[in-house]
């Protein structure tokens, strides 16, 4: 959970969450070991929270897990928000990713050599809509379904829209990292 104090809404506790929202985020709670604070403080509207994890959850759909990995670790680096990127760390080592593509994929260097194969046009994309420069999102996106089709093209703009969100709440709550980076000296796995 966040380490700071004065949050503007109370985060709640995997336990205070609804029987309904209990269920949609165990396996996210199982995996992680902790509810993620962007959950905890929407579970204040469980509405919201149910329709926020629907959101994520059918968007992802269509995306090959390391492109959902790339997309999320290009916007937190292009949004410099910590929670989302040090989480994000981690779970693309745990997907296989090698350190040196993770660095490459946060450089927002489209021509990094160590960044994973096809990964350059997500990272655009993803990296130029975070920091809303619009017309280099609309051109990436359009190399992007040229390459891999309209449907995979959709899914990661809807997959930018989903971390572009979660960033933002961060951004806005003050959140604190609840994983240290992997690139610190004693990472937390």
């Amino acid at each position: 959970m966040t380490q700071s104090t004065d949050l503007p809404i109370t985060p709640l506790e995997f336990d205070e969450l609804t029987p309904e929202s209990q269920d949609l985020l165990r396996p996210r709670y199982e995996r992680l070991g902790y509810l993620g604070d962007v959950f905890a403080i929407l579970g204040n509207n469980d509405g919201a929270l149910r329709s926020f994890v629907g959101f994520a959850d059918s968007s992802a759909a269509p995306v090959d897990q390391n492109v959902r990995e790339i997309v999320a670790l290009a916007v937190a680096a292009a949004t410099n928000a910590e929670p989302e990127l040090f989480q994000h760390e981690h779970r693309a080592l745990r997907l296989s990713f090698t350190r040196e593509e993770i660095a490459a994929v946060e450089s927002l260097d489209p021509h990094h050599p160590d960044l994973p194969a096809g990964a350059a046009a997500v990272q655009v994309v993803s990296a130029a809509a975070a920091r809303g420069e619009w017309e280099q999102a609309r051109e990436s996106l359009a190399r992007l379904s040229a390459e891999a089709g309209a449907d995979q093209a959709a899914g990661v703009l809807l997959q930018i829209g989903y971390y572009i969100m979660a960033t933002s709440i961060g951004h806005v709550l003050g959140l604190a990292a609840p994983v240290k980076s992997i690139f610190t000296d004693s990472p937390d796995e």
